[in-house]
């Protein structure tokens, strides 16, 4: 009983209970920094989604700096062409509803996330080890 439960917290705080495994640099350092984080996102399949005339969407990119988000934008869709407020197919299609989207092996969660979160989140890693 103590292992199913124990298994069940690990798996909540995993953010995923797929068979899917964590791809993380084998390198160990003692410091994991953004682009770090970045990499070890786009590597495990971090989708994000976003929209130029949302505020909290520029917050989140913010969050990353100009060389992460330079990885980050590689799993980044822009929902909406500048100037233009009709969705693009492929955001309706994946049922974007609100900015910014960031999916995680099959969840979506749907607000900024500080990078401590999205670290927590995907198993990346990110800051002192």
């Amino acid at each position: 009983m103590k292992k199913t439960l124990a298994s069940l917290v690990l798996c909540y705080l995993s953010f995923s209970c797929s068979s899917q495994k964590l791809v993380v640099n084998p390198e160990i350092k003692d410091y994991y920094d953004e682009e770090d984080l970045a990499q070890c996102l786009v590597d495990n399949g971090v989708r994000t989604y976003g929209a130029w005339w949302c505020p909290p969407c520029h917050y989140q990119k913010s969050l990353f700096g100009k060389q992460a988000w330079k990885i980050m934008e590689q799993n980044h869709t822009e929902c909406y062409e500048e100037g233009i407020f009709k969705m693009k197919p492929i955001c309706v299609e994946a049922g974007i509803e609100r900015f910014p989207s960031i999916d995680f092996q099959g969840k979506r969660i749907t607000s900024v996330l500080t990078l401590e979160q999205l670290s927590e989140f995907s198993g990346c890693p990110y800051g002192s080890r």
